[in-house]
Protein backbone atom coordinates (compact mmCIF):
# COMPACT_ATOMS: atom_id res chain seq x y z
CA UNK A 1 0.00 0.00 0.00
CA UNK A 2 1.06 3.51 -1.04
CA UNK A 3 1.79 6.28 1.76
CA UNK A 4 -0.17 8.88 1.01
CA UNK A 5 3.18 11.08 0.36
CA UNK A 6 4.08 8.89 -2.15
CA UNK A 7 0.50 8.42 -3.87
CA UNK A 8 0.47 12.79 -4.04
CA UNK A 9 3.72 12.17 -5.96
CA UNK A 10 2.18 9.55 -8.21
CA UNK A 11 -0.56 11.61 -8.91
CA UNK A 12 1.53 14.89 -9.78
CA UNK A 13 2.96 12.74 -12.29
CA UNK A 14 -0.02 11.66 -13.66
CA UNK A 15 -1.44 15.50 -13.84
CA UNK A 16 1.50 16.64 -15.94
CA UNK A 17 1.14 13.69 -18.02
CA UNK A 18 -2.42 14.37 -18.56
CA UNK A 19 -3.33 17.60 -18.70
CA UNK A 20 -6.90 17.12 -19.87
CA UNK A 21 -10.25 18.41 -17.78
CA UNK A 22 -11.18 14.94 -17.05
CA UNK A 23 -7.83 13.72 -15.60
CA UNK A 24 -7.89 16.56 -13.13
CA UNK A 25 -11.43 15.73 -12.18
CA UNK A 26 -10.17 12.24 -11.41
CA UNK A 27 -7.29 13.38 -9.53
CA UNK A 28 -9.62 15.39 -7.06
CA UNK A 29 -11.63 12.48 -6.58
CA UNK A 30 -8.62 10.27 -5.77
CA UNK A 31 -6.87 12.86 -4.09
CA UNK A 32 -10.01 12.99 -1.58
CA UNK A 33 -10.28 9.43 -1.21
CA UNK A 34 -6.62 9.85 0.34
CA UNK A 35 -7.26 12.99 2.28
CA UNK A 36 -5.54 14.99 -0.01
CA UNK A 37 -7.48 18.32 0.03
CA UNK A 38 -7.04 19.98 -3.88
CA UNK A 39 -4.80 17.31 -5.23
CA UNK A 40 -4.15 18.97 -8.49
CA UNK A 41 -2.76 22.15 -6.63
CA UNK A 42 -2.77 25.49 -8.23
CA UNK A 43 -5.78 27.69 -7.58
CA UNK A 44 -8.01 25.16 -8.86
CA UNK A 45 -11.00 25.10 -6.46
CA UNK A 46 -13.99 22.53 -6.12
CA UNK A 47 -17.37 23.63 -6.78
CA UNK A 48 -20.31 21.48 -6.79
CA UNK A 49 -23.13 23.01 -7.86
CA UNK A 50 -26.44 21.57 -6.62
CA UNK A 51 -29.83 21.03 -8.17
CA UNK A 52 -32.58 21.93 -5.25
CA UNK A 53 -36.18 21.92 -5.38
CA UNK A 54 -37.71 21.02 -2.19
CA UNK A 55 -38.08 17.33 -3.05
CA UNK A 56 -35.96 14.16 -0.80
CA UNK A 57 -34.10 13.52 -3.74
CA UNK A 58 -33.01 17.06 -4.14
CA UNK A 59 -32.42 16.85 0.14
CA UNK A 60 -30.77 13.76 -0.41
CA UNK A 61 -28.33 15.61 -2.87
CA UNK A 62 -27.36 18.89 -0.76
CA UNK A 63 -26.35 16.26 1.62
CA UNK A 64 -24.12 14.53 -0.62
CA UNK A 65 -22.74 17.73 -2.03
CA UNK A 66 -21.59 19.16 1.25
CA UNK A 67 -20.25 16.14 2.41
CA UNK A 68 -18.12 15.50 -0.66
CA UNK A 69 -16.84 19.42 -0.51
CA UNK A 70 -16.11 19.04 3.35
CA UNK A 71 -13.80 16.16 2.66
CA UNK A 72 -12.34 18.03 -0.23
CA UNK A 73 -12.20 21.97 0.68
CA UNK A 74 -14.84 22.81 -1.75
CA UNK A 75 -18.08 24.74 -1.65
CA UNK A 76 -21.49 24.44 -3.03
CA UNK A 77 -23.67 26.35 -4.85
CA UNK A 78 -27.47 25.43 -4.25
CA UNK A 79 -29.14 26.40 -7.57
CA UNK A 80 -32.99 26.28 -8.44
CA UNK A 81 -34.95 26.97 -11.52
CA UNK A 82 -37.98 28.11 -12.00
CA UNK A 83 -39.39 26.77 -15.08
CA UNK A 84 -40.02 29.54 -17.56
CA UNK A 85 -41.80 29.85 -21.28
CA UNK A 86 -40.87 32.89 -23.17
CA UNK A 87 -44.36 34.94 -24.80
CA UNK A 88 -43.38 36.41 -28.05
CA UNK A 89 -47.17 38.34 -28.58
CA UNK A 90 -47.47 39.71 -25.61
CA UNK A 91 -48.36 43.70 -25.43
CA UNK A 92 -46.04 45.85 -23.33
CA UNK A 93 -48.81 46.35 -20.25
CA UNK A 94 -48.53 42.12 -20.29
CA UNK A 95 -44.54 41.70 -20.52
CA UNK A 96 -44.50 44.99 -17.41
CA UNK A 97 -47.09 42.76 -15.72
CA UNK A 98 -45.20 39.45 -16.37
CA UNK A 99 -41.86 41.10 -15.07
CA UNK A 100 -43.24 41.89 -12.08
CA UNK A 101 -44.72 38.74 -11.43
CA UNK A 102 -41.67 37.15 -12.00
CA UNK A 103 -39.75 39.23 -9.18
CA UNK A 104 -42.21 38.27 -6.78
CA UNK A 105 -41.74 34.86 -7.81
CA UNK A 106 -37.80 34.55 -7.12
CA UNK A 107 -38.11 36.13 -3.90
CA UNK A 108 -41.18 33.46 -3.05
CA UNK A 109 -38.93 30.76 -4.36
CA UNK A 110 -35.63 32.37 -2.07
CA UNK A 111 -38.12 32.42 1.13
CA UNK A 112 -39.98 29.43 0.91
CA UNK A 113 -37.79 27.07 -0.79
CA UNK A 114 -34.18 28.16 -0.25
CA UNK A 115 -33.82 29.73 2.73
CA UNK A 116 -35.30 26.80 4.37
CA UNK A 117 -32.82 24.50 2.88
CA UNK A 118 -29.84 26.54 3.63
CA UNK A 119 -31.36 26.60 7.58
CA UNK A 120 -31.76 23.40 7.87
CA UNK A 121 -28.15 22.06 6.77
CA UNK A 122 -24.87 21.60 8.84
CA UNK A 123 -22.45 23.00 6.76
CA UNK A 124 -19.35 22.96 9.46
CA UNK A 125 -16.95 25.46 7.41
CA UNK A 126 -18.08 24.32 4.00
CA UNK A 127 -18.99 27.36 1.80
CA UNK A 128 -22.16 27.40 0.63
CA UNK A 129 -24.61 30.27 -1.43
CA UNK A 130 -27.13 29.75 -3.82
CA UNK A 131 -28.84 31.45 -7.07
CA UNK A 132 -32.33 31.33 -8.12
CA UNK A 133 -33.11 31.66 -12.05
CA UNK A 134 -35.66 31.14 -15.01
CA UNK A 135 -35.30 29.09 -17.94
CA UNK A 136 -35.60 25.47 -18.72
CA UNK A 137 -34.12 23.53 -16.00
CA UNK A 138 -31.50 21.34 -17.46
CA UNK A 139 -29.87 24.07 -19.44
CA UNK A 140 -30.00 26.72 -16.75
CA UNK A 141 -28.18 24.42 -14.38
CA UNK A 142 -25.60 23.39 -17.21
CA UNK A 143 -25.12 27.38 -17.22
CA UNK A 144 -25.56 28.00 -14.04
CA UNK A 145 -22.42 25.50 -13.57
CA UNK A 146 -20.48 27.11 -16.54
CA UNK A 147 -20.73 30.59 -15.11
CA UNK A 148 -19.76 29.50 -11.54
CA UNK A 149 -16.90 27.76 -12.65
CA UNK A 150 -18.05 24.43 -10.85
CA UNK A 151 -16.47 21.21 -10.88
CA UNK A 152 -18.92 18.87 -10.61
CA UNK A 153 -22.82 18.85 -10.54
CA UNK A 154 -24.94 17.22 -8.37
CA UNK A 155 -28.58 16.46 -8.59
CA UNK A 156 -31.33 14.26 -7.41
CA UNK A 157 -33.46 11.38 -8.69
CA UNK A 158 -37.22 10.37 -7.95
CA UNK A 159 -36.89 7.17 -9.65
CA UNK A 160 -40.06 7.59 -11.58
CA UNK A 161 -41.14 5.47 -14.05
CA UNK A 162 -43.81 6.75 -15.62
CA UNK A 163 -45.20 7.09 -19.37
CA UNK A 164 -44.16 11.14 -19.27
CA UNK A 165 -40.75 10.55 -18.23
CA UNK A 166 -40.10 8.19 -20.55
CA UNK A 167 -41.27 10.23 -23.40
CA UNK A 168 -40.01 13.82 -22.38
CA UNK A 169 -37.24 13.08 -20.43
CA UNK A 170 -36.54 13.67 -16.76
CA UNK A 171 -33.94 16.31 -15.76
CA UNK A 172 -31.47 14.40 -14.24
CA UNK A 173 -31.60 12.15 -16.80
CA UNK A 174 -31.11 15.53 -19.61
CA UNK A 175 -28.34 16.87 -17.11
CA UNK A 176 -26.59 13.96 -17.37
CA UNK A 177 -26.30 14.51 -20.89
CA UNK A 178 -25.62 18.25 -21.19
CA UNK A 179 -23.96 18.98 -18.32
CA UNK A 180 -20.19 20.51 -19.28
CA UNK A 181 -18.83 19.03 -15.76
CA UNK A 182 -18.98 15.66 -14.28
CA UNK A 183 -22.97 15.26 -12.77
CA UNK A 184 -23.80 12.95 -10.02
CA UNK A 185 -26.92 11.40 -9.99
CA UNK A 186 -27.61 10.81 -6.41
CA UNK A 187 -30.45 7.73 -5.70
Amino acid sequence: MLGSDKFYEYLLILQRIYKSISARYWLIYVGAKFGIKNPVGGNMSIKYVVACDGSPASGRAVAFAIDHARSNGGSVLLAHVLEWSPYSFLTPEELDERHKRRGEELARAKTALVDPILASVSTDGVEIDSVIKYGHVAETLSDIATESGATQMVIGRTGQSSIKVRVFGSVAGTLAQIAPVPCTIVP
